[in-house]
């Protein structure tokens, strides 16, 4: 395992970040800090990833919001860990979707309580009904809510993963009920407090990071991820050096090597790059 006290600078080939929580606040700003933090990896050899539950389209709305050149993070991990954008090559690979027969099996499942389910569909949002929460979720977006006129809509094809939209006083009893009803055909995971998601069970933000050392012949113990939430445990834990951010939930912590000391909000990532690796190596 890397040791964050000992890296040497051949020791660091790539740094992957989740975005909301970790990467940026909850304004999804790319501050100044964190911006020059990057650029200063970049400057030295040391190549950034993003790696978000959000789909490879919306990351580029993002990219494009925080003023940046898409290229300056060089891999792109959407739905979290179901889609990889290589701007070496320009390659796009997606990875295992959830099947109808199963969707069909998650929607049952969870039927008895009165939350949203929505799926990314032809470009939009397809979900039960428009609500606060997911009209926050397409904000900045070119996405449209569309309510399905039949719940069938919401299976008749495979996905990347379903997304249930709650209050957050629904999460414990909704994720507990989901993880009392595993299925070895998806894994469930909260991904906020509102949020609690579905996907296949081979599938999550690591699988990535192994096609990435398999094509360029690096090894995981190259890299340093950095996340806030359960979904980004897998990551935090393949990773050869996982950071959870000091506002990050207890069981991600728990997966990771450290913490750091400042929150999303007080550019946590950007602060322990820069002490532990930039001013390490006078970058």
């Amino acid at each position: 395992m890397m040791d964050i006290n000992n890296l040497k600078k051949e020791d660091l080939k790539l740094v992957i970040a989740d975005i909301d929580g970790t990467l940026v606040n909850k304004g999804r700003i790319l501050k100044p800090k964190t911006k020059e933090v990057i650029e200063r990896l970049k400057k030295n050899g040391v190549e950034f990833a993003l790696a978000s539950g959000r789909p490879l389209d919306e990351l580029s709305c993002l990219i494009d919001i925080w003023n940046c050149e898409e290229d300056m993070f060089t891999f792109q991990i959407g739905m979290n860990g179901g889609q990889l954008k290589d701007f070496h090559d320009g390659q796009i690979d997606e990875f295992f979707k959830i099947d109808p027969i199963h969707l069909k099996e998650i929607l049952e499942l969870m039927e008895p309580f009165d939350i949203n389910p929505c799926i990314y569909y032809h470009g939009n949002i397809l979900c039960k009904r428009v609500d606060e929460h997911v009209l926050m979720s397409i904000g900045r977006t070119n996405k449209k809510a569309i309510p399905y006129d039949n719940i069938a809509q919401m299976y008749s094809e495979p996905t990347a993963k379903i997304i249930f939209r709650m209050e957050p006083s629904q999460m414990d009893e909704c994720e507990a009920f989901a993880k009392k009803h595993p299925s070895p055909y998806w894994n469930v995971f909260r991904t906020g407090k509102f949020n609690l998601e579905f996907g296949d069970s081979r599938i999550n933000k690591s699988y990535p990071l192994k096609k990435i050392a398999e094509k360029y012949g690096i090894s995981l113990e190259n890299m340093i991820a950095f996340g806030d939430t359960s979904n980004d445990n897998e990551m935090l834990k393949e990773a050869g050096w996982g950071v959870c951010l000091l506002n990050g939930t207890e069981d991600t912590k728990s997966f990771a090597d450290d913490i750091t000391r400042l929150s999303a909000d007080e550019e946590g990532l950007a602060y322990y790059i820069e002490e532990k690796i930039l001013n390490k190596f006078g970058w």
